[in-house]
């Protein structure tokens, strides 16, 4: 679990060439990123279905983890 993407899932061959995977989930560091932003949104599963006042928030900044 990292504090700024959550849940990080890491797969790992055993056979070789030993390729790694690693997977990231965007929609939960774009909600942590509207909620540093005091963005309303609603949330079903892993999917946003509502976010308040959409065309004024894509100006966010949309930077790396700090």
């Amino acid at each position: 679990m990292d504090r700024h993407f959550g849940l990080i899932h890491v797969r790992i061959q055993t056979r070789f060439p030993m390729p790694i995977q690693i997977y990231l989930n965007g929609h939960e560091w774009l909600a942590r990123k509207l909620q540093a932003n005091a963005v309303r949104y609603t949330k079903l599963d892993n999917a946003f279905v509502w976010i308040e006042d959409m065309p004024e928030r894509n100006a966010l900044p949309i930077d790396s983890p700090s």
